[in-house]
């Protein structure tokens, strides 16, 4: 069975294995934004560093009614497309996360889906005396 296999007959023994597919892209994009110029962000990190994030909707909803706890897990991946510089720009960290729309209400028209899927991107200015502004995210929503 090749040398990433040995097993004996009392099935002791070993065998090595390696993802070979593709992660399950469920959702992808580019998210058209404006965060204004960093140097004049007024939110700080848990950190102390200048930041801006948003929520970006990825258009799925969870299947479970919306008093279930879900059993369908996300990532996501997502970095800056677009944008410009000023000054000599800067650097720092981006947080990418998912979140979930929830709540209760008594109707209304909200923009929120309950059980709806969105990305929080976040990123904290760290080093460089400039700014940026950022005006597009890239992004994908994986299933795990």
């Amino acid at each position: 069975m090749g040398s990433n296999v040995d097993i004996k007959a009392d099935g002791s023994g070993y065998f090595a294995r390696s993802v070979v597919s593709e992660p399950d892209v469920v959702a992808y994009g580019t998210y058209s934004c404006d965060s204004g110029r960093s140097d004049s962000w007024t939110n700080k990190d848990e950190f102390g560093y200048p930041t801006w994030f948003c929520c970006i909707d990825t258009g799925k909803t969870f299947p479970e009614a919306w008093n279930e706890a879900t059993s369908t897990m996300y990532k996501a991946s997502a970095t800056i497309a677009g944008g410009k510089s000023v000054s000599g720009g800067c650097r720092g960290y981006t947080r990418v996360e998912v979140v979930y729309g929830d709540g209760l209400t008594a109707g209304g028209s909200w923009t929120i889906r309950d059980n709806g899927v969105y990305i929080r991107f976040q990123f904290s200015k760290v080093e460089g005396y400039g700014a940026l502004q950022i005006t597009s995210i890239k992004w994908k929503l994986v299933r795990v």
